[in-house]
């Protein structure tokens, strides 16, 4: 069963971001491009800005989901998961679950999506 957990402690963010390091080719870079931001400043911008969920099947750590809330519109602001659990439809799954668990007040979810992610623009 896929559930999101929030990231409480510096030992879940720390986690959520290797995560994000691991796809630095195909995540991370372009992302910094696009923010003009060093990894270690996107590290710090990613714990002071929004919410960050642990992406977890069967209890197992498998991605992130980061959200950001600006009543009435929740922003994906980035969702990677783990590259061997790709394809199995957990994105989707995640995708799902916040539209079925949105914060009170939340009308909309936007998606941002890199240009240079074809999967993400499907």
């Amino acid at each position: 069963m896929l559930t999101l957990e929030p990231a409480r402690t510096d030992q879940h963010y720390d986690a959520l971001l290797e995560l994000v390091y691991h796809q630095k080719s195909t995540y991370l870079d372009p992302l910094l491009d696009l923010i003009e931001l060093t990894a270690e400043q996107f590290g710090q911008y990613f714990r002071a800005t929004g919410k960050a969920y642990r992406v977890c099947l069967d209890g197992e750590l498998v991605g992130i989901c980061w959200i950001e809330v600006r009543q009435p519109v929740l922003t994906l602001l980035g969702l990677v998961i783990q590259p061997e659990r790709q394809g199995a439809g957990l994105g989707t799954q995640a995708l799902a679950w916040l539209e079925n668990h949105p914060p009170p007040g939340i009308t909309a979810i936007e998606l941002q999506v890199h240009v240079s992610n074809p999967r993400a623009r499907a």
